[in-house]
């Protein structure tokens, strides 16, 4: 009968429905668990942990020892970061293409930058670039810390059964375009 069939389709769409709310959970628990590993290993200066977990297409553009190398040597002139993330803020849907999911992360974190040596002489830039990415209101200082209290975002690619990530913001947006394809980085930005 008819009221048989809409009662099926009804329950169809409850249980489809919850199956994606479930996986919207298991999905920011996963993310949550690979932020914290992210920061764990960043904050303690274990590089290679990190860039294991950076878009491997990423090193198309630069060698992954390069940008070691970039972060060894901000540590050696003087900067030393330590991110805490408070909490995931929102999870896009997901987008396939070509045999790859895609999905942007919106994250709250605090991020304190103590500066020392060369660094320290070159804190008004610093400030002023932190302030020209994550605005005003999301940058406090002291003569030697920058403290930046910000919503930030990286992107999640799914190769084969692992997750990995790029970090993005204004600055690095021409970077993320060379390994994000167009369309999908468009639809992850609206």
């Amino acid at each position: 009968s008819n009221f048989k069939k809409m009662r099926n389709y009804l329950l169809g769409i409850f249980f489809l429905t919850n199956l994606t709310l479930f996986s919207q959970v298991d999905l920011e628990k996963n993310f949550m668990i690979d932020l914290n590993s992210y920061t764990e290993a960043y904050n303690q200066g274990d590089w290679g942990t990190v860039s294991s977990m950076w878009n491997p297409k990423l090193f198309e553009i630069a060698p992954k020892e390069q940008l070691i190398g970039v972060f060894e040597m901000m540590s050696q002139m003087g900067m030393n970061m330590k991110i805490n993330i408070l909490g995931i803020e929102k999870i896009s849907n997901i987008i396939r293409h070509e045999d790859s999911d895609y999905c942007r992360i919106d994250y709250k974190a605090n991020t304190v930058i103590e500066l020392s040596g060369d660094m320290l002489a070159a804190i008004e830039e610093l400030k002023q670039n932190f302030i020209r990415i994550h605005g005003q209101d999301a940058v406090k200082f002291d003569e030697n810390t920058i403290y930046i209290n910000a919503i930030q975002s990286m992107i999640a690619v799914k190769f084969e059964k692992e997750w990995k990530y790029s970090e993005i913001s204004k600055e690095n947006t021409q970077a993320i375009e060379m390994i994000i394809p167009e369309k999908v980085f468009n639809q992850l930005n609206k």
